[in-house]
């Protein structure tokens, strides 16, 4: 399981991570992470000016949503990394979730 961590690394090294998260995985694999949108990214930058003054949120939650990937980018990245068979799914409050079973 990989939660929140993909949006961190750009194409070639997420491709690595998730290669690295199939080949350690016993029997399944869940690959959780924020993904990408316009709505998303207004809603949590007001929601950081609102509710908290530390910069670092402030700045961090709305680069976040920036740096995700798109449904479609994130199942070209699991498909790139050799998940066969995986499920690519949109999840509410611009969640998404790649799962499957090792081959």
């Amino acid at each position: 399981m990989c939660a929140n961590t993909l949006h961190h690394y750009g194409e070639e090294d997420a491709v690595r991570l998730l290669k690295e998260i199939h080949r350690v995985a016993a029997t399944a694999y869940i690959v959780k992470d924020l993904r990408r949108s316009w709505v998303a990214w207004s809603l949590i930058t007001v929601l950081t000016r609102i509710f908290t003054r530390n910069r670092l949120t402030r700045h961090d939650g709305p680069l976040s949503v920036l740096r995700s990937y798109t449904v479609s980018e994130h199942d070209a990245l699991a498909g790139r990394a050799g998940f066969a068979g995986r499920r690519v799914v949109k999840e509410p409050f611009w969640l998404m979730v790649i799962s499957g079973r090792k081959d």
